[in-house]
């Protein structure tokens, strides 16, 4: 069987009698495993009568064979077994000598069935793959050997996919947003003797007040401070953006870098090996007399 019907069901097994007459539906199993020609009909060279196997895959048939079994002519049909007496095609005595019966089950109620029919003769060294099953008899030389498939996968296996339901996007609701009061609460985050301070969130602007000294800093920040028995600080912010960095500080690269070359570099800052080794050369004079002097 070709690799398509690997693990298809077979619900038929019989004989036919000619190589172009092959039941609609069935496979025929011309060659064992290695090529030989699996002829069946156990007469003598001078005869002409030819048989060969086939299998049906199931294609929505109701039942499906469960065991086969190869057997003398004489012997009686095992119960539960059916004796496939006769050629698919055209009627006649399908073997002789030997007799093919196989058990039908149910395709519902069937825990195994056969599957991937094979002819091996085993005279000529052939042998099937592992986990295969083998006839007890054979038949002119040749063993029907098969595989059996879990009928509870199959039936998950040949089930159509179920579309899958794709969930409707929900539009998102936007939490309104709430008003801004005037009067931001004041929280305390300290207190000293004689003194208290007090931080009023968020910063909007910050600017310092004193009698003493006035600094100029960015317009978004207010500090103001009172220098009375009780010192009282706030800070105001009320701002609704975020900044990376300071608010208010230029960000500016050091002139000293802006240089492309080695020639640009002033000469306060780069130096020629010649002017360090010159600059800062050292002949170790006083240490070698002290050295020699100690000796």
């Amino acid at each position: 069987m070709s690799n398509l019907d690997y693990y298809t069901p077979v619900s038929d097994v019989g004989v036919i009698s000619r190589l172009d007459e092959v039941p609609q539906g069935y496979i025929l199993i011309a060659r064992s495993v290695t090529g030989i020609d699996a002829q069946l009909w156990s007469g003598k060279r001078s005869d002409k009568a030819k048989r060969y196997l086939c299998v049906k895959p199931v294609q929505g048939d109701k039942v499906v064979i469960e065991d086969i079994l190869v057997m003398k002519e004489n012997k009686a049909t095992p119960r539960g077994y059916t004796y496939r007496e006769s050629t698919l095609n055209d009627g006649i005595m399908a073997l002789r000598k030997q007799k093919i019966c196989v058990k039908y089950v149910a395709i519902d109620n069937a825990q195994t069935a056969l599957c991937s029919v094979i002819l091996v003769n085993r005279a000529k060294s052939e042998y099937a793959p592992p986990k295969y099953e083998y006839t007890e008899s054979d038949i002119n030389g040749f063993h029907i050997c098969f595989d059996k498939v879990d009928m509870a996968r199959y039936a998950q296996q040949s089930q159509p996919p179920q579309p899958i339901s794709q969930p409707i996007p929900q539009p998102i609701s936007q939490p309104m947003p709430q008003p801004v009061s005037q009067q931001q609460p004041i929280h305390r985050v300290g207190s000293m003797t004689n003194q208290s301070i007090a931080i009023e969130l968020p910063v909007q602007s910050l600017s310092i007040n004193s009698p003493q000294t006035q600094l100029p800093l960015p317009d978004s920040f207010q500090r103001t401070y009172s220098t009375s028995s009780n010192l009282s600080i706030s800070v105001n912010a009320k701002t609704n953006s975020t900044s990376d960095g300071i608010d208010g500080v230029p960000f500016q690269i050091n002139p000293l870098f802006n240089c492309r070359t080695v020639e640009d570099i002033s000469d306060s800052i780069y130096q020629s090996p010649y002017l360090i080794d010159e600059k800062y050369r050292h002949e170790f004079t006083l240490e070698n007399e002290v050295i020699a002097n100690r000796t």
